[in-house]
């Protein structure tokens, strides 16, 4: 982006003002957004496959429907909450759960 300076209006201490090329009346040049464009669409396609699965629930009977221990936030589900158990230590993601 090209940019122009221009003197501020003022007396003695004055600085110039930076003017940006949309401000000057320029145009971008194709790539300052052709780029990002072109990204985003190559990260569609690469997900799109994506589209045609359906959900999956490996864990989903474990974690939610055979487990009582996050509904609600009571005492007992806050210090089953920041208890290290088995798998992976997510005191923040069973505090949402019971929150929701």
């Amino acid at each position: 982006m090209k940019s122009t300076y221009k003197k501020s209006k003022g007396g003695k201490g004055s600085r110039p003002v930076q003017v940006s090329a949309i401000a000057n009346g320029t145009k971008l040049a194709p790539a300052r957004w052709l780029v990002p464009v072109i990204v985003a669409l190559l990260i569609g396609v690469a997900f799109l496959p994506a589209l045609q699965y359906v959900f999956v629930d490996f864990d989903d009977k474990v974690n939610f429907l055979s487990n009582p221990h996050y509904r609600g936030l009571g005492l007992d589900e806050l210090r089953w909450m920041f208890t290290p158990f088995w798998g992976h230590y997510t005191p923040l993601t069973w505090l949402t759960l019971g929150l929701d």
